[in-house]
């Protein structure tokens, strides 16, 4: 066995045991891989670039890890122990918030090489420089006792992204009972929200 965990307390604030070993993890891929491709597809029109979303699967004992970019190779990595536990609990628009929500880091990581290399191409280069400083000072949402950090949520690559995805989630299906807002955010979350649900609105999305 590559991973057990027993009794520990998961992002659903449930305890639940998740096993993971080889045989098991090819045949969740096998499963999920359709999911994972289609729900990438059809939210394209939203990413604002055209760059194909390089992924692949991953695990991690702690289902609230859904998903990570990595900044240098815009891979995204996705839990697969997460969508697994997500699907069983019949809460499956976690999984498609969390893309939304690394897929917008790619468009920053992006935007930041922009501002780096080709500066005429780069949109905001306001934004993309101070995405730029907090990439390179990057506060994780969780400490390495397993707590979580106060200062993840202040970090503007964070504020944007969890804006972003939670604006595609409200646009595409309207309010989610069990997709809420960060709780460390407040009106200009919410007004942040409405001005992207409003520009998809109003490019037909």
């Amino acid at each position: 066995m590559q991973k057990i965990i027993l009794n520990k307390t998961n992002y659903y604030g449930l305890f639940d045991l998740i096993i993971m070993d080889k045989e098991l993890f090819k045949a969740l891929s096998l499963r999920y891989t359709p999911l994972i491709s289609n729900i990438i597809n059809n939210n394209v029109k939203f990413f604002r670039f055209r760059e194909t979303i390089k992924w692949r699967f991953g695990f991690d004992e702690c289902v609230a890890i859904f998903a990570c970019c990595d900044s240098k190779t815009k891979i995204l990595t996705i839990n697969i122990g997460a969508v697994d536990y997500a699907l069983r609990i019949n809460e499956p628009l976690h999984i498609e918030y969390f893309i939304l929500h690394e897929i917008r880091h790619i468009y920053q990581y992006m935007e930041i090489d922009d501002h780096m290399n080709n500066s005429s191409a780069c949109i905001n280069p306001e934004l993309a420089k101070k995405w730029a400083n907090e990439v390179e000072r990057y506060t994780s949402a969780i400490d390495k006792d397993g707590n979580e950090n106060p200062e993840y949520y202040k970090q503007d690559l964070e504020f944007d992204a969890f804006a972003f995805a939670f604006a595609v989630i409200k646009h595409k299906y309207g309010d989610i009972p069990y997709i809420q807002k960060p709780t460390k955010y407040g009106e200009e979350f919410d007004r942040t929200v409405g001005g992207w649900c409003q520009t998809f609105q109003s490019e037909n999305l």
